[in-house]
């Protein structure tokens, strides 16, 4: 019987860590670096080094993967249609689930190499940097930069979905 309750409570704690543990998506344009990681568990990196590299980590498993070397390439056989009913997500739920993710930071400068193009988005760009507190600018040195770092949750995006409806 303590076997079961040792089972049970086990099986409870890792739903719990797969429902609060935090996710991350980041870019990092400096760096060459588009990541999606999964608390310190699980990551996906697409890094630029000197070709396009997909980095996988899963609890300390490494593996590179170049994304343009070439491939195999397999016959696909023709699937009939799938006649599923689907269940249609509303406006009201996806913005809710939408809402459910916090930035936590958030810097973007861009020059868009045309001195009157900046010059009428610069205005744009101050009152959005005014309005979100983020940094957003608009620059004239031809400097491109993104910098996003993205949290949620399964239980917050959870939440919100159920209680959008």
């Amino acid at each position: 019987m303590i076997v079961v309750y040792i089972i049970a409570l086990v099986l409870l704690s890792l739903t719990g860590y797969l429902l609060f543990a935090p996710f991350y998506f980041e870019v990092d344009s400096n760096q060459g670096l588009l990541r999606f990681r999964f608390h310190k568990a699980a990551s996906i990196s697409l890094k630029l080094e000197n070709t396009l590299f997909l980095e996988l980590k899963v609890f300390g498993w490494i593996k590179k993967l170049d994304v343009e070397s070439p491939y195999k390439k397999t016959e696909t056989t023709n699937k009939k249609p799938n006649n599923q009913i689907r269940n249609r997500v509303s406006f009201a739920q996806l913005s809710a689930v939408l809402k459910s993710f916090k930035i936590k930071s958030c810097r973007i400068s861009i020059d868009t190499g045309d001195v009157q193009w900046n010059a009428m988005l610069f205005p744009v760009f101050y009152f959005l940097h005014w309005r979100s507190g983020k940094n957003l600018e608009i620059n004239f040195t031809g400097k491109n930069e993104i910098v996003l770092h993205i949290k949620n949750n399964i239980a917050r995006m959870g939440w919100a979905f159920i209680s959008s409806k």
